[in-house]
């Protein structure tokens, strides 16, 4: 599997117009929106944070198992690899391929059809619970955005099968030219909507029309004439696609538990700011953590971009490019984070006093905290998903705890004690310091025969030695 200098550009481009697309448009989106209707906006995003937890593991397991069976392997196994039914010299088993590929569209079918279900049912009673208790003029619009909202967030969780065939045949400049394309749409349609007064309805109709736009290129990209031919001579019976499914299942119900235990650490906020305090801090503290994400995804977009070929190189037994790798990853993500926390805290606040911004982000010590706890958060998280490489799913139990104690405590704390940000942010802090922040990270470092020290100290020397082969023109 070759990932070139040619994917991790098209990665870097893509990922600055994911994360960036809303902080395109957040000007615009500042001076247009009341910080009510800011609010919402992120209770949509949280909504449909917490409905792809559907996916339940499914991604990021069909991603390590199509990477398999494009190095070779014949057979899938619910733990563990069968490194004796791969063909080493990394011919692709077609008929395999076929009834994988078939297995996977089976899959995010289901998955689409209960989104849409949660969405329409659940989703709906809570967005009116919030804003039922609101004086809000713009209700009539909210109800308009939403409907186009759930439609949206469908398609997204449909095609997510083709993304994650993509990655996993490691066509990753492929998959990210369509996310691109996606962005690009995304920020025009929603400028121009919110420049002609449409507010929340732009934004949602942006999201739907740019989902639409990314799967004619998705389908393009992967269905190419190979694949086409392989699908057409190849077809999947019931019982097929059920064995390849009951495989992927064992461990995708593993990383699906973990991801509710993420969500709890990492996305409850928004519920709880929702509904312990007033959609003013909900939207400082919505805008905050928008930011705070695009740091941390900018930031994984080295890892996100070698994943594929870390997986493919372990399983061929090459752990020392899988260190490389690991090590470049987590000094990029050091220097990142220490780079934008510090123009965030000495920068941000004038800039939105520049674009006249409505709502402003939490005070800079919350920031500072903040952004501290997500470094942690990404640093275990790149170590737990190497934990992974091998078909195995340790943390699975500690991941589930975690998040129910944040959950839990966040909750008694901001009933019984005081409704207050600070405690929020610390709990999560304390809890996943205290066990998560640091045990994976040693374990990952046992499982490729190193420390986390020795890793650290390599990929300043590897960062180092990128720089220097580098050939600068003067």
């Amino acid at each position: 599997m070759k990932i070139g200098k040619a994917d991790l550009v098209w990665s870097y481009l893509a990922q600055i117009l994911r994360f960036g697309s809303n902080l395109f448009i957040l000007p615009i989106v500042l001076r247009t929106l009341v910080p009510e209707e800011l609010a919402i906006w992120y209770l949509f995003a949280s909504i449909s944070s917490l409905v792809m937890l559907i996916d339940f593991g499914f991604s990021s397991t069909i991603i390590r198992n199509v990477t398999y069976v494009f190095a070779g392997a014949t057979q899938l196994q619910k733990e563990g690899i069968v490194e004796d039914s791969a063909d080493m010299n990394g011919e692709v088993n077609e008929s395999f391929l076929s009834r994988v590929i078939f297995s996977i569209k089976f899959i995010y079918t289901i998955l689409s059809f209960v989104g849409l279900f949660l969405l329409a049912t659940l989703g709906t009673f809570y967005l009116y619970t919030v804003i039922k208790s609101e004086t809000l003029l713009f209700q009539h619009n909210v109800w308009i955005a939403w409907s186009i909202f759930v439609i949206a967030t469908v398609t997204v969780i449909y095609y997510l099968y083709l993304t994650t065939l993509l990655t996993g045949r490691g066509y990753i400049k492929h998959a990210q030219k369509a996310q691109i394309v996606y962005n690009g749409a995304f920020i025009i349609i929603a400028y121009l909507g919110l420049l002609f007064g449409y507010g929340l309805i732009a934004i949602a109709s942006a999201l739907f029309i740019s989902c639409i736009i990314e799967r004619i290129f998705l389908v393009h990209y992967f269905y190419d004439s190979w694949i086409k031919k392989i699908i057409k001579n190849n077809k999947a019976t019931f019982d097929q696609k059920k064995e390849i499914v009951t495989v992927i299942w064992f461990n995708a119900k593993k990383m699906g538990f973990v991801s509710i235990g993420s969500f709890f650490i990492n996305k409850m906020g928004q519920f709880f700011v929702t509904s312990f305090f007033s959609l003013k801090i909900a939207a400082q503290y919505g805008l905050t953590l928008q930011i705070v994400s695009f740091v941390s995804s900018a930031s994984l977009i080295y890892f996100n971009t070698v994943y594929p070929k870390m997986i493919y190189n372990f399983y061929k037994g090459k752990l020392d490019v899988v260190k490389k790798e690991w090590s470049l990853s987590l000094v990029l993500i050091l220097l990142f984070f220490t780079l934008s926390t510090t123009v965030t805290l000495f920068l941000g606040e004038y800039v939105f006093e520049a674009i006249n911004s409505k709502t402003r982000m939490l005070s800079s010590a919350l920031i500072a905290v903040i952004m501290l706890v997500s470094f942690f958060e990404i640093q275990h998280s790149i170590a737990a998903n190497i934990m992974t490489f091998s078909n195995k799913i340790p943390f699975l139990y500690p991941s589930i705890l975690s998040g129910f104690s944040i959950l839990i405590i966040t909750y008694l704390t901001l009933s019984f004690i005081d409704a207050n940000v600070w405690y929020m942010v610390l709990i999560q802090f304390l809890v996943q310091l205290s066990y998560n922040n640091w045990k994976w990270p040693y374990e990952a470092s046992k499982i490729l025969k190193t420390t986390y020290v020795e890793i650290i100290k390599d990929g300043f020397t590897n960062l180092f030695l990128l720089i220097k082969s580098i050939k600068w023109k003067y």
